[in-house]
């Protein structure tokens, strides 16, 4: 699950409960630059957002995810 901007995977307390407890793996994460996340020097755009996923998924070898994200365009 991807946050919105500019806010944190703490967004989806709930809804990680509601899939943990349904036997869903949930994993979040929480973009470069935004909470306790590094904040490497360079670029924030969709696309280094996008490897930092891409990252993610191939470091846990999972293949076949589903990704949800929330847009909150402001």
């Amino acid at each position: 699950m991807i946050h919105s901007l500019p806010l944190n995977n703490a967004m989806y307390e709930y809804q990680y409960q509601y899939f943990v407890e349904r036997g869903i793996r949930v994993i979040g994460i929480t973009l470069r630059g935004f909470d306790r996340s590094d904040k490497p020097y360079g670029s924030y755009n969709y696309e280094v957002f996008a490897a930092d996923i891409k990252a993610v998924l191939d470091e846990l070898e999972i293949r076949g995810a589903v990704l949800a994200a929330s847009l909150w365009a402001g």
